[in-house]
């Protein structure tokens, strides 16, 4: 349950959907997004700009190149975040940086707080998708894991919770 006066980050928040959504279902939390890509910033800001006052008060962004792995990136304090929504966003970096990420999320969050993970994933080992999937896959840099092994990663930092028997 996100409390009043919660602050929530969203890692990788592309044009502010999920952060916009969040602060206007919330009228009492702060909501922070991190967007990866120099025109998604630039588009989710200009919004930004047009919305009511009341919700530019509570709705920021930031641009974080590079996902956010250089250690020059998503360098706010510790413990500043009550909750992160990380959606979408772990098939797009490598495999030793997804651990990266992570584990700047656990030094961002404060403790008690909650981290959202959303995800694609494969559902069987690579070695056994389609050619086509695998082509899909290779074509569009994506580095899926399977769900124990996402489990596992995100275990090294978070209790995890299944959902609907997810992880």
């Amino acid at each position: 349950t996100i409390f009043r006066g919660a602050r929530l980050m969203e890692i990788g928040s592309g044009l502010g959907g999920t952060a916009s959504f969040c602060a206007r279902q919330r009228p009492d939390i702060y909501v922070h997004g991190v967007c990866f890509s120099g025109d998604c910033y630039s588009l989710v800001t200009g919004r930004n700009v047009k919305s009511p006052k009341e919700l530019r008060e509570r709705l920021t962004f930031d641009l974080a190149p590079e996902c956010g792995v250089p250690e020059h990136e998503l360098r706010y304090l510790p413990n500043a975040f009550d909750a992160i929504i990380v959606r979408d966003n772990l098939m797009h970096l490598d495999l030793e940086d997804k651990p990266v990420i992570l584990q700047k999320v656990n030094r961002l969050l404060r403790p008690g707080g909650k981290v959202i993970v959303v995800d694609y994933g494969l559902g069987k080992p690579l070695d056994e998708v389609s050619s086509d999937l695998k082509e899909h896959i290779k074509e569009n840099g994506y580095h899926l894991l399977h769900p124990k092994e996402e489990k596992a990663l995100l275990e090294r930092w978070f209790e995890v919770e299944e959902i609907d028997g997810r992880i």
